[in-house]
């Protein structure tokens, strides 16, 4: 029986998960049952759909293949995308923006561009600035409400690499 638990389905509810752990009294003593409650983990971010990422502080900036891949999805020449789209910038092209947010960002704050969005918008908030620099998380936590603004450094950056291993 070493190693062998019993785990009611039964006593999860609420969120909070409680586990009793039932084991013959010869191996604990004077109490036969374990009583552990794990409340649980709030995920570090969850999108709201808020918009505000898309406003893109700094630029959002575009590699020629997510160039490519946008154009095809608009169904238009390179060139005219690039003539319509991109803005330059000294470190490099960036796409556009229209009253202060990115020019794909439609009614409803949808991406127009989804499907192929550029990297840096898919990586959204788990940018390198914010693994590596707790302080930046904090401000960020302010700026983002999807952002957990209780969540840590490390179970941010904990987040980021099991994303990571997933994709």
């Amino acid at each position: 029986m070493v190693g062998r638990a019993s785990v009611p389905a039964n006593l999860i509810c609420s969120g909070v998960k409680t586990i009793i752990f039932l084991v013959p009294k010869r191996r604990l003593g004077t109490s036969n049952n374990m009583v552990m409650t794990l409340e649980p983990k709030l995920p570090v971010f969850q999108c709201r759909q808020c918009g505000d990422c898309c406003a893109g502080r700094g630029g959002i900036f575009v590699k020629p293949r997510e160039v490519e891949e946008m154009a095809a999805l608009l169904g238009l020449p390179v060139a005219d995308f690039r003539r319509r789209y991109l803005e330059a910038s000294e470190m490099g092209p960036r796409l556009a923006t229209e009253n202060g947010v990115c020019v794909f960002l439609l009614d409803g704050n949808r991406c127009r561009v989804h499907p192929v969005k550029p990297f840096i918008c898919r990586q959204w908030p788990f940018l390198p600035a914010l693994l590596v620099d707790p302080e930046e998380l904090e401000q960020a936590k302010g700026a983002c409400p999807g952002i957990n603004p209780d969540c840590s450094h490390e179970d941010f950056v904990e987040e980021a690499s099991s994303l990571a291993k997933d994709a």
